[in-house]
């Protein structure tokens, strides 16, 4: 049974058992939670065995939950030009730009970490749309190369009608960039945040800002807490100390409040951001994880109900280009089943948007 036949097919099920879906998302939400009580080794078999397990179900419950299928209407974006980070092949940005491409956008520009994968990406991308198609150099874990990317944006591209900011990873150890910072910290908040603060003066009148979050931020603890150390000779490194999960869904909390910030910030020039959940999706995100058992269970239910990356990608794109959402700003978007947090909030926004713009050297 294919990718897209199990999809329709649960679909339809959660569409019909609503109430069911979000309790069963809640027990695979106190279940995986519970996994901190249970005794044994840290890192025993058995143990990551257990651990896999429960996020494999709490993995598959939430993509259940969000199956609300979006409808594929083409909308005709003769004129504007988009940007999108984080366009791997195969991924949701990729499929973004795809779409992009083929509903007439005139210009499309991706970012790559590298010049040899922006040629290719270019390659992939001739005869998919009658408009243009261009690359950015990218590399999110260096802010020299954040801003020599805004740079070479402002340079080139005079103005924005949309921008998706998609990059992320998820790592299983901690990394510290050249900057200082952990480095999903780093890759999925601060550069891209940068990134957002340095090309702003390029987004046209009315138009649209879309940040890839995740239904995990729900499971952020710390926000607002962001951990730090300072290192013999002064140096400081940030980053969530409890583990590398909670690194991750604590960033993916901080792109909806990063979303909402914009949308205040720039709501006097008619501009909307907002922040959403693709669901789980079939993609090599989770590469950066050891190649173990729990790792492999994990990927056995992303490939068993997981979206295809252009389902994925569609919440973003109606976020991004359909005429219902001309208004719609400071929000986050899954489907019917939202779990409010009270971190979401004025305050916690602003200050996050003050400490990221004095972490990256720039005044809020």
């Amino acid at each position: 049974m294919g990718s897209n036949v199990v999809f329709s097919t649960v679909a339809s099920f959660a569409d019909e058992n609503r109430t069911v879906l979000a309790a069963f998302t809640a027990l695979g939400a106190l279940l995986f939670l519970a996994e901190d009580t249970i005794s044994g080794s840290k890192g025993s078999p058995l143990r990551m065995l257990r651990v896999a397990a429960l996020v494999a179900i709490l993995a598959v419950s939430i993509n259940l939950a969000l199956l609300i299928p979006l409808e594929h209407v083409p909308v005709d974006l003769t004129g504007k030009t988009y940007l999108v980070t984080g366009c791997t092949s195969g991924g949701i940005g990729y499929e973004t730009a795809r779409t992009l491409l083929a509903w007439n956008a005139s210009t499309v520009v991706c970012t790559m970490r590298t010049a040899e994968k922006a040629e290719a990406l270019k390659a992939s991308m001739v005869g998919v749309g009658p408009g243009k198609f261009d690359t950015v150099v990218l590399e999110l874990t260096s802010f020299d190369s954040v801003r020599n990317a805004a740079a070479d944006i402002n340079s080139r591209f005079p103005k924005l009608d949309g921008v998706l900011l998609n990059a992320g990873l998820m790592t299983s150890e901690t990394h510290i960039t050249k900057d200082g910072f952990e480095e999903m910290f780093q890759v999925n908040h601060l550069s891209q945040y940068l990134l957002l603060r340095l090309i702003e003066d390029q987004l046209a009148p009315s138009s649209r800002i879309a940040i890839t979050s995740s239904e995990g931020y729900f499971f952020a603890a710390h926000l607002g807490r962001v951990y730090y150390e300072t290192k013999p000779g002064g140096k400081t490194l940030w980053f969530n100390t409890l583990s590398q999960f909670a690194t991750y869904v604590d960033t993916k909390l901080m792109n909806i409040l990063t979303a909402n910030a914009f949308a205040k910030r720039l709501a006097n020039r008619n501009i909307v951001a907002n922040s959403f959940c693709p669901g789980l999706v079939a993609t090599n995100f989770q590469a950066h994880l050891p190649a173990d058992l729990s790792a492999f269970i994990i990927d056995v239910a992303v490939k068993l109900t997981g979206r295809t990356p252009l389902q994925g990608a569609m919440r973003g794109l109606h976020l991004l280009t359909n005429p219902v959402h001309n208004s719609t700003t400071a929000t986050y978007s899954n489907s019917y089943v939202n779990l409010p947090r009270r971190e979401v909030n004025d305050d916690n926004e602003k200050w996050l948007f003050d400490l990221s713009a004095r972490l990256v050297g720039l005044s809020a």
